[in-house]
């Protein structure tokens, strides 16, 4: 009496229809290996013993899931190094507070200097600005020798300031370019006064004042007077050209002026 087991594993039909069922299963498996490109490394060779190629499909299908495990580990790897890192920065907010910046041109000098309605003495003088003080600069002249100001008693007033002495404090690049007003007409006053000056080392006792189309001196000007040294005298006259002549005790000429146009007060040097 034969048993099952017995009977079983020596019934060649049954055999062999388990190795060809393995053998399908192999080669369908090693197709899939192959496609996946994890062949190369699996060990090749014919076997005929069933029981070896049972083991050796077994074998083969561990290293394949050993490495398809490694390549899906090493391409999420891959994907994770090469994935945009999306990172968020907290960026805080700043309240910036300006402060105004103080665009204006100052002026300041060394010397009293006059303010004048326009650039030179031909023009008149409306006021000053001392040395200590500051003023602001509107304007400048065309060739930046004169300066255009808030005159510092009224800043409701401007007026020309010469540069000479003058220190500009700021960016003056931006100022306008004022031109000049027109230039006065000179009014002739109905009097000037005419002052002479002794500075001869000598007392002067004589002085001569007359036109200079009148071919005589005329009197003394001075009469009982004298002009000590270092002293002064002064006349009234009415505007013209005039020769002036100053002497002393012994009528010796000190300093004689010729041709003086005299249409403003006069203030004469004698022995300079």
């Amino acid at each position: 009496m034969k048993c099952k087991q017995c009977g079983q594993e020596n019934d060649p039909e049954r055999s062999d229809m388990l190795k060809r069922k393995v053998l399908v299963l192999a080669s369908i498996f090693l197709v899939f290996l192959m496609s996946c490109d994890l062949f190369s490394n699996l060990p090749t060779g014919p076997t005929t013993d069933p029981q070896e190629e049972i083991a050796q499909a077994i074998a083969n299908t561990q290293l394949a899931q050993t490495q398809m495990a490694l390549s899906v580990q090493q391409t999420m790897t891959a994907l994770a190094q090469n994935a945009p890192q999306s990172t968020y920065t907290f960026q805080p907010t700043y309240t910036q507070d300006f402060t105004p910046t103080d665009s204006s041109v100052t002026v300041s000098v060394s010397v009293n200097t006059n303010c004048r309605t326009g650039p030179g003495s031909a023009y008149d003088i409306i006021g000053a600005l001392a040395v200590g003080q500051t003023a602001e600069v509107v304007g400048r002249s065309a060739s930046s020798d004169n300066w255009i100001i808030k005159l510092p008693s009224n800043p409701a007033v401007t007026c020309w300031l010469w540069g000479q002495y003058a220190t500009v404090v700021g960016n003056t690049v931006g100022l306008p370019v004022y031109t000049p007003p027109p230039t006065p007409t000179p009014t002739t006053p109905s009097t000037i006064t005419i002052t002479i000056y002794n500075n001869c080392g000598t007392i002067i006792f004589y002085a001569y004042i007359s036109g200079s189309d009148d071919p005589s001196w005329g009197t003394d000007e001075l009469g009982s007077s004298t002009i000590s040294v270092g002293g002064s005298f002064t006349w009234i006259y009415d505007p013209g050209t005039y020769d002036v002549k100053v002497e002393d005790t012994f009528h010796n000429i000190l300093y004689t002026w010729f041709g003086l146009a005299m249409t403003t007060d006069q203030y004469l040097v004698a022995c300079p």
